[in-house]
């Protein structure tokens, strides 16, 4: 049989002759059977030898080992192909055995099987082999980094240091040109994380609620988008105050109207006080972390003067005025020496006046050249469009800024010289403008200014408590042009304007109606200025009004006073609104001095709905300040609070709060948990109940009471210690008989009871 003969039925006619005898013969049939050669697909491992996935490449041959019948395939012609299913989209086979990888292929170890068949016999075909490849990329390498060594500020927010400092392409370090870097995910979750692509930093928004946080991030080569790779970051995001001690103290010995705070969570207050903590300090003071005086501070501590601000900001722009204070003075002759004719300051990081503000004012450099008060500001923050970045707002009684004629609002430039490009003025004329004063001033997200106030003309034209102005301070009309506004009842004010990110505005105060509608002392706008009637109903705050019969006016005593708006650190579709006061009722409802709404930029459901998640005591209507809240300011988590209040209501009882403090959820279920939250205050001194008595009311006036829980104790004996262990009063006393305390002057005492039973102790502050 020769090699290589064609497969088939053959049969084959031989006849057989007698050798001697070459006449003598037999003739027959063989008939016989040629199959076709054996072929065997042999398996093989190509992982040892890496295709790179970016470019693409081919495999050696399948073949390579591959027989027909024992013998090597060689250059025997076959036709080779793979079978289904092809783990890589795209790849071919060729009759050599070579596979051909496509670009973009990504990284992993992949099977193919394949089968071959004889060329001149297409049915004749091998068993299924296979090849396994390995498929990987240029060398990019992510690591994780721990940064939990170095805390986050949650209420300033912070950056990361460089996260890929230890990551690398190629063994180089990353470059933006080669490498796209993103981030993926955060948990818990933080909102509105961004990354410097060219530093490497990731930037924390400021509120972010304290705790370890994990993000995710990726590494991509430009060239080729399935060479990614991820790596994790774990920050420690914290407050960094720690909540104080129980420590002797009174703090503020009046109203706390503004507060702010700088960037090392050290906190300026300004008010109607003479004293913190019974030291005499000016009206304006800086305090430490845990509320106690800062003493390092340049302002002084002696009340020389009537320095009191009707406005203050921390500067938080980065033009080199970072954490510097813009304060807006009233009936002030002098600041620090330096007279300042009722005009605005600002101080230095640490409280001593900033000599390169508003050179124009020569000698009294320092102070603006307003000839009356000045009772709001606004800061332009870097962002800020028209190129108004760390310009300054101001808004107030002034007729005159730097003898330029400025119709009781102005803007200045970010050193205080005044801006020329804002003119509220059609004409030179002193009495144009607004008619009477703003009390908030704040900008949209067009760049327009929005002012509320006390005022009811601009420009000899009415404008009823808020106006819109565009860039250059002239009037708005497309901002409810030709509608009444804010009523026109007496006393009437829009104290505070706050901003939501859809453009809508949002306005408390003092009030009873807009455009004819019942709003009482909150409210929301359309971005025209008509009013959004998704939001608010006709209860709203009360008592809205109080008259005073004797003189026929009206005390504003339950307005609001303060607004803060921020995103929900839970839930990145809702919005928080905190709105404090001092008023009594939401929606005929007994509530705290502060409440908190919380809600979608699209929600459309009628009126104002009350959070339920955040309460100060242990009801919704009860608890909390016991007086006017001024002002708030988000730490964090936390809440700074001042205000007129002397006492707070939390979940474990009363604790002394003399007019500024700090509260804070009382358990672990924090924000981002979605739990409801009850605040607790932190505490001054430690002067309320333990297991054994109660003395009440406590800072105490003229009268001290003691509740016994012990029934046995009928009589006792009590001494009152004042700081420096001196006895001011001793005496026997009767269960259920006050003590009075009237001869004891302000300041902090202890108070001894000797009973029978026992010795007890106790702090006491008399105020």
């Amino acid at each position: 049989m020769i090699n290589g003969a064609p497969t088939g039925n053959y049969s084959v006619n031989y006849r057989i002759c007698n050798i001697n005898n070459p006449f003598q013969c037999s003739s027959s049939t063989v008939t016989f059977v040629v199959n076709p050669p054996a072929l065997t697909a042999i398996n093989d491992n190509y992982t040892s030898t890496p295709i790179n996935g970016c470019n693409g490449g081919t495999t050696a041959s399948v073949l390579i080992n591959d027989l027909i019948c024992t013998t090597a395939i060689g250059s025997t012609p076959v036709i080779v192909s793979l079978i289904n299913p092809v783990p890589i989209v795209g790849a071919t086979i060729n009759n050599s055995g070579i596979i051909n990888i496509p670009a973009n292929t990504p990284v992993g170890t992949y099977t193919f099987n394949y089968k071959f068949c004889q060329q001149s016999n297409t049915s004749n075909c091998s068993n299924n082999g296979s090849i396994s490849i390995s498929v990987t990329n240029s060398s990019l390498i992510a690591n994780n980094d721990d940064f939990t060594s170095t805390n986050i500020n949650s209420p300033t927010g912070g950056v990361t240091p460089n996260i890929l400092a230890n990551d690398t392409f190629n063994g180089s370090t990353i470059n933006s040109s080669s490498i796209s870097v993103a981030l993926v995910t955060s948990n818990p979750n933080i909102n509105n994380l961004t990354l410097n692509t060219s530093t490497g930093q990731i930037t924390i928004p400021p509120g972010v609620t304290n705790g370890i946080y994990n993000i995710t991030y990726s590494l991509t080569q430009n060239s080729c988008n399935t060479n990614i790779i991820t790596a994790i970051v774990t920050i420690n995001i914290n407050d960094n105050i720690t909540t104080p001690p129980i420590s002797p103290g009174i703090r503020a010995d009046n109203v706390v109207t503004y507060l702010d705070t700088q960037s090392d969570n050290k906190i300026f207050i300004s008010g109607y006080f003479y004293k913190y903590n019974n030291t005499n300090v000016t009206r304006i003071i800086r305090l430490n972390t845990d509320l106690t005086l800062d003493t390092t501070t340049n302002i002084p501590q002696s009340a020389t003067s009537l320095n009191y601000s009707f406005d203050f900001k921390v500067i938080k722009n980065n033009n080199g005025n970072f954490d510097k204070v813009l304060l807006s003075l009233r009936n002030a002759p002098t600041f620090n020496g330096i007279s300042v004719s009722r005009g605005i300051v600002r101080l230095m990081q640490n409280g001593s006046i900033d000599n390169t503000f508003n050179p124009y004012s020569g000698p009294n450099r320092g102070a603006s050249g307003s000839n009356s008060e000045i009772r709001a500001l606004y800061i332009y923050p870097d962002n800020a469009l028209n190129g108004n970045a760390g310009k300054i707002l101001i808004g107030g009684m002034f007729a005159y800024y730097n003898n330029t004629a400025r119709g009781k609002i102005a803007r200045l430039m970010p050193d205080g010289s005044i801006d020329p490009t804002f003119d509220p003025n059609i004409s030179t004329a002193i009495d144009k403008g607004l008619n009477s004063t703003p009390e908030s001033i704040t900008v949209d997200i067009d760049g327009k200014i929005l002012v509320g106030g006390n005022f009811n003309q601009f420009n000899d034209e009415w404008s009823y408590f808020v106006i819109r102005l565009n860039n250059n301070g002239t009037r708005d009309y497309s901002f409810n042009h030709n509608q009444q506004g804010i009523d026109i009842d007496g006393g009437v004010v829009v104290d505070k304007v706050a901003l939501q990110p859809d453009g809508k505005i949002i306005l408390g105060g003092y009030f009873s109606k807009y455009n004819g509608v019942t709003r009482h002392n909150l409210l929301r706008l359309m971005p025209n200025g008509l009013l959004d009637t998704t939001f608010g109903n006709t209860l709203g705050f009360f008592p809205y009004f109080i008259s005073n019969v004797d003189s026929n006016k009206f005390i504003d005593r339950d307005k609001i006073r303060s607004l803060l708006f921020e995103q929900d650190p839970a839930d990145a579709t809702k919005y928080l609104l905190y709105v404090s006061g001092g008023f009594t009722k939401l929606n005929n409802v007994d509530v705290q001095k502060v409440v908190r709404f919380k809600y979608g930029l699209n929600d459309t459901s009628s009126g104002i709905y009350k959070d339920s998640q955040f309460n100060m005591g242990n009801t919704s209507s009860t608890g909390g300040p016991n007086d006017i809240v001024w002002c708030m300011k988000k730490q964090g988590s936390k809440i700074l609070l001042g205000g007129a209040f002397t006492q707070y209501t939390g979940p474990t009882g009363i604790s002394s709060a003399l007019r500024v403090t700090r509260i804070q959820p009382s358990s672990t279920s924090i924000e981002a948990k979605n739990s409801s939250l009850v605040y607790e205050n932190e505490p001054e001194i430690n002067i309320f109940t333990d297991d054994e008595f109660i003395i009440y009311p406590n800072p105490a006036t003229d009268a001290l009471n003691i509740q016994f829980e012990n029934d046995k104790i009928e009589k006792y004996y009590y001494e009152i210690i004042n700081s420096i262990g001196q006895k001011v009063l001793s005496n026997f006393n009767i269960k259920d008989t006050s003590i009075d305390v009237t001869s004891l002057t302000i300041g902090l005492y202890f108070l001894k009871i000797i009973s029978s039973e026992k010795v007890f102790q106790k702090s006491l502050l008399i105020k």
